[in-house]
């Protein structure tokens, strides 16, 4: 069973079992993205077909696997376009304090998510679709993900 994080937007096992994997010190270091952001539509915990997980929340996206836990905070859910700018947390192990983009589609009645930025200076550059253009969304199981779109996008499946 889970329950809501208020104070992240996060699910967690109701045991006491947290899925977020750091402390709320490490949640607040270094951000500078503090814009208030409305949760997005796609908000859940899914599981991704390269065996990991995707916890989207009100205010973080958490993306799991074997390498451990990533946490993004949001700078902007752009509904309407169906992107997220976030910033990487100071504990990222890849970018730390840099800026992503996420953006998502359905496919039938699969959902897909493209990490189409993930090393942007700024949240202004994440956000930029003239230096990094919006990812394919014509065949996201193949490709239309990353640089010149050669990468497949990941597929999220509800997780109960």
């Amino acid at each position: 069973m889970f329950a809501k994080d208020t104070k992240y937007g996060a699910l967690v096992v109701t045991c006491g079992l947290s899925l977020i994997g750091a402390s709320s010190a490490a949640l607040a270091t270094e951000r500078t993205c503090y814009g208030k952001v409305t949760a997005p539509s796609i908000a859940g915990y899914y599981s991704d077909n390269f065996g990991g997980y995707q916890l989207v929340g009100k205010s973080i996206w958490i993306s799991g696997g074997s390498q451990g836990e990533l946490l993004f905070h949001y700078c902007a859910v752009m509904e309407a376009e169906k992107h997220i700018v976030t910033q990487n947390d100071a504990t990222h192990g890849w970018n730390p304090n840099e800026y992503s983009r996420f953006e998502w589609t359905k496919s039938g009645t699969d959902l897909w998510y493209c990490q189409q930025v993930f090393s942007a200076k700024t949240e202004r550059e994440a956000a930029d679709f003239t230096a990094h253009p919006k990812a394919d969304t014509r065949d996201p199981g193949t490709k239309g993900c990353g640089k010149n779109g050669k990468f497949p996008w990941t597929k999220m499946t509800p997780k109960d």
